[in-house]
């Protein structure tokens, strides 16, 4: 079972999240406000349970009159990996992908040591090509 709460930003907007101590200090710190938790539901952590989290929480919107925004279970949706992503590498691909974008980087801005190192250059790389090609695109006709 998983602990869903739905809470209310007084003057920004109504929530639901299934992590209160985190969501907490996140809309604290981006509010200034304390949020107040409405309802607190103990359910099992499924697509049918997200969607009654989400719908009851466009009530509480809808009944304090905040804009809904995304629906809970398209946010949950969001955070997670196909099957095809995770038989892929994850969201930043294979090994081979990440190498290869490791050895853009490093022909870039030289070589950089260590596991993290060759990832920030995998990821300036893949960056600077994509930006290179963007420009590319837009100033020559």
């Amino acid at each position: 079972m998983k602990t869903f709460t739905i809470y209310h930003v007084p003057g920004h907007k109504v929530g639901a999240t299934g992590n209160w101590p985190r969501r907490s200090k996140t809309n604290f710190k981006k509010y200034g406000v304390e949020p107040h938790i409405i309802e607190q539901l103990e359910l099992s952590d499924t697509l049918e349970n997200w969607q009654i989290v989400g719908d009851l929480e466009f009530e509480y919107a809808d009944d304090l009159g905040y804009d809904r925004g995304l629906h809970y279970i398209q946010i949950r949706k969001a955070g997670r990996l196909t099957l095809a992503q995770k038989a892929a590498g994850g969201r930043n691909g294979t090994f081979e992908d990440r190498s290869r974008r490791g050895k853009i980087g490093g022909k870039i801005g030289g070589r950089i040591e260590g596991r993290i190192g060759g990832w920030i250059a995998g990821l300036i790389g893949g960056n600077f090509c994509r930006l290179l090609c963007l420009t590319r695109l837009t100033t020559h006709h």
